[in-house]
């Protein structure tokens, strides 16, 4: 019984640890290539390969969310992340992004 007791404790105490974790920040390294997908009237698609260094010791998914994108201090706008993208853990590679945008959402940025 005592030694049920101890290792639910140390389940516990080990599991209430790892949130102590710190997360360390992505490291953006560039876009390496890029690739547009789809033009229509509607928008445009990109594949852009981001080059990325994830120095945590777990992958990281992005799914949904935004990306404001500028060039040399000029506002590109707003791209969508289209497909989820897994950057695996401890890694310093390419990670490819499919990205979307309106040109409702190009017009203002000075692109056009």
């Amino acid at each position: 019984m005592q030694l049920i007791s101890r290792l639910t404790l140390f389940v516990i105490v080990s599991l209430s640890l790892q949130g102590c974790v710190a997360f360390k920040d992505l490291k953006f390294n560039g876009i390496q290539n890029f690739k547009v997908e789809e033009l229509s009237m509607k928008g445009v698609k990109i594949n852009l390969g981001i080059k990325l260094d994830n120095p945590n010791w777990f992958a990281i998914k992005a799914k949904g969310g935004e990306i404001h994108i500028k060039a040399n201090e000029i506002n590109l706008g707003s791209f969508k992340i289209v497909k989820p993208v897994k950057i695996p853990k401890r890694s310093d590679g390419v990670v490819h992004v499919t990205v979307e945008s309106k040109f409702k959402n190009l017009l203002g940025s000075g692109v056009m």
